[in-house]
């Protein structure tokens, strides 16, 4: 049994990095990034910039065949590439002694975190401090370039329903309408247990003899989320997490009405409160986790 279930959202990623942005400002952010972007014009056409909205209207019209599949998948790849310059690097625990406190205090042995955040920032402060392992982590999600010899002895999970810049999508040799979810494994995303691997781009193990057939794998803001088979599991394995945890902790989470499965899991886990020790809700956007672990809350 899990003591603990997280739920983070991009309030943490806010704590640590003052420029990430939280769900209403990633407009701007990759619109200022990108000046070229596609969203720019989509903004236009549906008159918002509710990233949220345009993107479902967006769905609707490419299944409607206004628009190609294609124009979505630029836009996911986008916001994967946009989020890959929030990676954790050992430099960053010089500015923040906060975050360390929190990396070797909060997390116990079979902990469950579903990260609700695109970028990679958790799993490398864990790994960096040997907190937690990519190999048998994510779930169902593996990468079969990982070597045995990186053990995830706390077994803690931590399971990306939203995907992730270093998830990866590839088709199959023999059967292209078929598709399996990866991540990369490098030095860049995992100081750690991916040190001196030097595999770089070709940390993904490749399912096709077509380089461009690989992309990454965000599940982008829309009211439409159609998960792979590997994202399922996740969200199964979520479910039962939750009903056997004692304590859930959400952090830096708005807890948006729109999101529907998230509602369901907190739905499962009233009906359980009886056998839980406490729930502890924190909107630690902002500044609050930093307080919370440098006064070192007895609430954690």
């Amino acid at each position: 049994m899990s003591d603990n279930f997280y739920i983070l959202g991009a309030g943490f990623t806010k704590a640590v990095f003052n420029s990430a942005p939280l769900n209403d400002q990633l407009f701007g952010k990759l619109v200022d990034t990108n000046p070229s972007s596609t969203l720019k014009s989509l903004a236009e056409k549906y008159d918002t910039q509710d990233i949220e909205l345009l993107l479902t209207k967006l769905d609707i019209d490419i299944q409607q065949g206004h628009y190609e599949p294609e124009l979505r998948i630029r836009i996911n790849n986008e916001i994967a590439c946009y989020f890959q310059r929030f990676r954790f690097t050992p430099d960053i625990l010089n500015e923040n002694a906060w975050i360390e406190e929190f990396a070797c205090n909060a997390f116990q042995e079979d902990d469950v975190i579903l990260n609700l955040n695109y970028e990679c920032f958790l799993e490398g402060l864990l790994d960096y401090f040997d907190i937690w392992n990519p190999n048998k982590g994510y779930g169902v999600i593996d990468n079969i370039l990982v070597g045995e010899d990186n053990i995830n002895a706390k077994n803690i999970q931590i399971l990306k329903i939203h995907g992730s810049e270093h998830f990866t999508l590839q088709k199959y040799f023999d059967k292209p309408e078929s598709a399996a979810l990866s991540y990369e494994f490098n030095e860049n995303i995992f100081p750690k247990s991916g040190a001196h691997s030097f595999l770089g781009p070709r940390s993904i193990p490749s399912h096709s003899s077509e380089r461009d057939e690989v992309r990454p794998y965000v599940i982008a803001p829309s009211y439409v989320k159609i998960p792979t088979v590997e994202i399922a599991y996740l969200m199964i394995d979520a479910i039962e997490a939750i009903n056997k945890s004692k304590n859930v902790i959400v952090i830096g989470c708005g807890l948006r009405l729109e999101d529907s499965f998230l509602w369901l899991l907190l739905t499962a886990t009233y009906m359980l409160f009886y056998s839980l020790s406490r729930l502890f809700y924190a909107l630690l956007q902002l500044r609050a986790i930093k307080m919370c672990w440098t006064c070192r809350s007895p609430h954690l």
